[in-house]
């Protein structure tokens, strides 16, 4: 069963339709730990007796080490990472001084790219807001997409997002209630499923 949305179309305060409730909440960690799921299954034909896959559901194979991921009809076999790239670190306010982009891998799959990065703010200089990511020169977001980050120097985790009427060149990540991620010596890492063309 795919995801069900809390609310179609979230309201900021003082708008009161659109609460926030301990339920809400604990349906959307739900439904991020759902969305990067591994199902461990013995045997390469299993995979084709799974209950009811969705599609964009992911199974590991344990005799193969093989990820594979159902696209609607079939399992489909997912690649790791296999391309590098250097990524662009900037902010949504500001200007970062001085950051570095390390570690950063995508693999591309039925129009959708897994990109993962490792990022450092070096010197935070006047940045702040968002910590901006590129993604791989050549690629168009198209739809809005949702992934995790971490920020082992601030001990946080939080999201990351992209979105292609922003801008489709790179995605934004923050801590889990909003505040930034931009400090001097902070490490940054994020893992995002985007839809691409």
């Amino acid at each position: 069963m795919g995801y069900v949305k809390v609310h179609s179309d979230w309201k900021n305060d003082p708008d009161v339709t659109t609460p926030v409730y301990a339920e809400d909440l604990e349906q959307i960690e739900q439904g991020i730990a759902d969305a990067v799921r591994f199902d461990s299954v013995s045997t390469t034909t299993a995979r084709d007796a799974l209950p009811s896959p969705s599609e964009g559901d992911l199974c590991k194979v344990t005799n193969d080490s093989i990820v594979y991921r159902y696209n609607g009809s079939s399992w489909v076999k997912w690649t790791k990472p296999t391309a590098t790239y250097t990524a662009t670190v900037t902010s949504s306010i500001g200007t970062i001084t001085t950051a570095v982009g390390t570690g950063a891998e995508f693999a591309l799959i039925d129009g959708y790219m897994l990109m993962r990065a490792t990022v450092q703010v070096v010197t935070a200089g006047s940045g702040a807001g968002f910590l901006r990511i590129t993604l791989p020169s050549g690629y168009t977001l198209s739809g809005e997409s949702t992934g995790a980050s971490y920020g082992p120097s601030a001990g946080k985790g939080g999201f990351c997002i992209a979105r292609p009427t922003e801008n489709s060149g790179y995605v934004s990540a923050a801590q889990a209630d909003g505040t930034t991620y931009i400090s001097s010596g902070a490490y940054v890492s994020i893992e995002i499923l985007a839809k691409v063309s």
